[in-house]
């Protein structure tokens, strides 16, 4: 970072003055008191060359950090790695100082074949289902190679159509908690910090809707930092779209234990009317209106998870995954 900066060193103060731009955590830095001017337009044309060839380099295994004719920036969190685009009519740019990023790509590495077209897929499932709100995800194809990539929903454009950032934090950010104690954040935490703000209780029951989706895809991996919270600016604060959405059961070599237990079932496979009855009671919420919205959530998903499903690789692997998530909403409607 520093040979491709020019920073005066490695120290930590001395890299964040030679990058400035974007930090974790919805910080800007910049060494003027006026910042940075948002109205300039994207000049830093992004090449199919370079991007496909940053793709390739996470899917090998690296970091995706290097030098690729871009600012170097460290802004996006995760265990995968990924970078950043703006993606506009007129041409795809990098992001730099003034001008935010409009995308996230997000290669899978090689030992995760087919994870790219199951997260895209399970985004078009949760779309489909009334009341779920899911971010806008495709298989794109960059210089002969495609990565998933997703709209960024922590933007908007303002009148002149320049875009501006959101403030958005996960879970775990919201409770203050590091980033390595986000699967200790339970579902009734949760729900008792979303009353805390004041927030109205329609978004309450947006995050049991969400949970029940995740739930439903036996999504384990659906720990704190993959709900997050949209500050709009007016004194709001609301649910963001669903993001990293996976059918674990898809990925057997990999913990199948459920980032947030639903009553004490911390497995999806046994989860049952009887267990959104008790986080209901749990986290002071209505229970019909909570079993009303679990139903909901897994009646969209018998009635479309072969269509979002069928065709992908890994659906073809693991043949017995669409029946064993077909039970499992069934079992919800019992």
């Amino acid at each position: 970072m520093r040979s491709i900066t020019g920073a005066r060193s490695t120290g930590a103060w001395d890299l964040l003055y030679a990058v400035e731009g974007d930090l974790p955590g919805g910080v800007l830095l910049h060494p003027s008191e006026n910042g940075f001017d948002e109205g300039v337009s994207y000049t830093l044309n992004a090449s199919q060359t370079d991007i496909s060839a940053r793709i390739a380099n996470i899917t090998a295994g690296g970091s995706g950090f290097g030098d690729y004719n871009a600012p170097p920036r460290f802004s996006l969190a995760g265990a995968q790695g990924k970078f950043a685009l703006v993606i506009e009519e007129e041409g795809v740019y990098w992001p730099d100082k003034g001008t935010p990023s409009t995308h996230i790509v997000k290669p899978a590495r090689k030992e995760l074949l087919g994870l790219e077209e199951l997260e895209a897929a399970s985004l078009h499932l949760a779309s489909q289902i009334r009341g779920v709100k899911a971010a806008h995800a495709e298989l794109r194809e960059f210089g002969g190679v495609t990565a998933f990539t997703v709209e960024r929903f922590d933007r908007e454009r303002d009148e002149a159509g320049n875009v501006r950032r959101l403030h958005m934090e996960d879970l775990t950010q919201a409770l203050g908690r590091e980033p390595a104690f986000k699967y200790s954040v339970s579902a009734p935490q949760t729900i008792r910090l979303l009353r805390t703000f004041g927030i109205d209780d329609d978004v309450q029951y947006e995050f049991v809707r969400q949970l029940a989706f995740n739930v439903g895809i036996s999504n384990a991996d659906a720990h704190a930092k993959n709900y997050s919270l949209l500050h709009t600016g007016d004194g709001r604060v609301k649910m963001t779209p669903m993001y990293d959405t996976i059918p674990m059961l898809m990925f057997p070599e990999y913990e199948q234990r459920l980032g947030m237990k639903i009553g004490n079932q911390r497995h999806a496979k046994n989860v049952s009317v009887d267990d959104w009855v008790y986080l209901s009671k749990q986290a002071d919420l209505d229970p019909d209106r909570v079993v009303m919205i679990a139903r909901e959530v897994s009646e969209g998903i018998l009635a479309n998870i072969d269509d979002a499903y069928g065709d992908t690789d890994r659906a073809k692997q693991y043949p017995d995954a669409i029946p064993t998530l077909k039970r499992l909403a069934e079992r919800t409607l019992r």
